[in-house]
């Protein structure tokens, strides 16, 4: 895993609709895309040699396509497919070499909801201008950590461990342990009010070395993760109509309904309530 010390480059990010052009005729880009699905679903289509194959991609969901590979972006003309597109180059042919994308389908839910919240910051923090160029890199990164180490521990746990393989030392997995733990007592206490001081001192080490390492492992600094994970608990709250605007800000952890209403907003683009009326009037037209 020599190469997840090489950062990827990001040549360009933005938040897309697809054209119809590419569904039309295969074509191929000189550098690597990862493509995130933020509306509506793609069918990604790779022209091999002897064989097409297919990978399907919906909201929440993220696809990559190598470099030099022909393929097609297929999806419902119908209905826009809006998808955050990052163009990148990365020097790192041994992950490309056992690249699948259908992978993606059995992911743990833990590492896709860890992936979809990397690739929401950064098409919110592109719109925004609220992080530089090495910070998106290194979230790009992170998202292809996920990846990779969610697949092979896949794999090792599938196979009897060889007596001739070294374990890794807990040195090695100290760090991405300790920021596992950090989450899920996030997990358990979001509603609470936290601070990193409280998760510290339940994990047993200094705020300061939990603050370097969650930031490291993860790309989000705590408070980031932390807001992130209330807002999506309070976008799940807000689909029930009995439970009003200020009492999901209260169970998901935000002790004032305007902050809420304005952080929900900044992350979002909406209020809460635009997001609810939405909601019901999708459900509604269903």
């Amino acid at each position: 895993m020599d190469f997840f010390n090489r950062l990827p480059v990001i040549r360009y990010m933005a938040g897309i609709v697809y054209d119809s052009f590419w569904a039309e005729k295969f074509h191929k880009s000189g550098n690597h895309e990862f493509l995130h699905v933020l509306s509506g679903n793609i069918r990604l289509v790779f022209k091999e040699e002897k064989r097409e194959r297919e990978y399907f991609a919906s909201p929440g969901e993220s696809l990559i396509v190598p470099a030099g590979t022909l393929h097609k972006d297929l999806f419902d003309f119908r209905k826009d497919l809006k998808v955050l597109y990052v163009n990148f180059s990365w020097e790192a042919p041994e992950f490309f070499r056992d690249f699948n994308n259908a992978q993606f389908r059995l992911l743990s839910p833990e590492t896709v909801t860890e992936i979809r919240m990397i690739a929401e910051r950064m098409r919110y923090d592109k719109v925004h201008a609220g992080s530089g160029q090495a910070m998106e890199n290194a979230r790009l990164l992170n998202i292809l950590l996920l990846f990779w180490q969610d697949r092979h521990n896949a794999f090792a746990s599938s196979v009897p461990e060889s007596p001739a393989l070294p374990r890794r030392s807990a040195a090695v997995n100290a760090p991405r342990v300790l920021a596992e733990n950090a989450k899920k007592y996030i997990e358990r206490n979001y509603a609470e009010k936290l601070r990193l001081a409280d998760v510290a001192n339940h994990l047993n080490v200094s705020k300061y070395h939990l603050s370097r390492v969650f930031h490291q492992t993860t790309g989000f600094s705590f408070q980031e993760y932390l807001a992130i994970f209330r807002l999506k608990k309070a976008r799940s709250l807000l689909l029930d109509e009995t439970c009003s605007i200020s009492e999901c800000a209260e169970k998901c952890g935000f002790d004032n309904g305007n902050y809420f209403a304005k952080v929900f907003k900044k992350h979002f683009g909406f209020s809460p309530g635009k997001f609810r009326e939405e909601e019901l009037l999708k459900t509604f037209r269903e």
